[in-house]
């Protein structure tokens, strides 16, 4: 079976009431969203890693098809050439068919 799964990447410091529209718009459109949170070590950030994550989980927990990722660049540069994607106000969905 195939499916359509959005990622969402950036540093959430802090997740914004944009970014949780765009998650919850994103949940309607694919079969699964993924929330991948940045673990940036070049910048100094607002929130820990454990709390972007709990803020998160906090914000969006009633979404079903959602899932949280925390990644480092690697990540992204790793898999990139093996996705499709699409931008959406200025942020990239990436699809993958699974």
């Amino acid at each position: 079976m195939t499916q359509n799964i959005a990622i969402y990447p950036g540093s959430f410091d802090p997740i914004t009431f944009g970014h949780i529209d765009i998650v919850k718009r994103a949940s309607k459109i694919f079969d699964k969203v993924i929330l991948a949170i940045a673990r940036d070590n070049t910048k100094n950030s607002l929130f820990s890693m454990d709390q972007k994550v709990k803020m998160a989980q906090n914000e969006l927990k009633d979404l079903k098809n959602l899932k949280l990722l925390i990644f480092n660049d690697f990540f992204f540069h790793k898999i990139h050439g093996n996705l499709k994607h699409k931008s959406l106000q200025e942020n990239i969905y990436y699809t993958v068919k699974i």
